[in-house]
């Protein structure tokens, strides 16, 4: 995750895939759904950390490209919508607000 990120709150690191799509831990989804659920999770969670897949899970890679395309508009939503946080407890500045 980029350093500058690091001192937003909250980023999709503080979700984890079952807040991200509950559907896919549900009783009422088969096995093919639900681990077609969980690879989008775990590319909207990439995107939103502003990383790309690694050799943890190469099987993933194919999807680099498509990440990277979008981290400029991630990058603009996170700016939008998150507080940045500073010294312990200090908000620096409020997420902008329409």
């Amino acid at each position: 995750m980029p350093a500058d990120l690091a001192t937003r709150a909250p980023n999709a690191n503080t979700h984890p895939l079952e807040h991200t799509v509950p559907a896919r831990r549900s009783e009422h989804v088969d096995k093919k759904t639900s681990r077609s659920l969980t690879l989008v999770a775990k590319t909207i969670q990439n995107l939103a950390n502003l990383v790309v897949f690694g050799q943890k899970e190469e099987y993933m890679c194919g999807l680099n490209d498509w990440i990277t395309r979008r981290m400029l508009d991630m990058r603009s939503f996170l700016d939008k919508t998150t507080v940045r946080v500073g010294p312990p407890g200090r908000l620096v500045r409020h997420a902008r607000r329409r």
